[in-house]
């Protein structure tokens, strides 16, 4: 997981493109004002490679104790997550 101020925007494009066929309220360009106005500075950007290659990307929030939610904003009508398998989040969130 890295800092959101680390939050990728090429690679955020590429993925959009690539799986969402640049969705609008997907791209870098949406989300980014979303992170700076409705964030604490708690956030994190979840990575999640296959090999080399990242295919998958979302935006978690701490929630204790030791756990992780999903980031969504109550000003916005979506949840940022770009996820080639979404069965990965399975193992993120240790679903049964």
């Amino acid at each position: 997981m890295a800092p959101i101020r680390k939050f990728g925007k090429e690679t955020w494009d590429k993925l959009n493109a690539e799986l969402y066929t640049s969705n609008p309220y997907f791209d870098s360009n949406f989300i980014e004002p979303m992170l700076a106005y409705f964030t604490t500075g708690e956030e994190r950007l979840c990575i999640h490679r296959q090999g080399a290659d990242i295919d998958g990307l979302v935006i978690v929030n701490p929630y204790p104790p030791a756990k992780w939610s999903i980031f969504k904003s109550s000003q916005s009508q979506i949840t940022p997550l770009i996820l080639r398998y979404p069965e990965n989040l399975q193992n993120l969130f240790f679903f049964a």
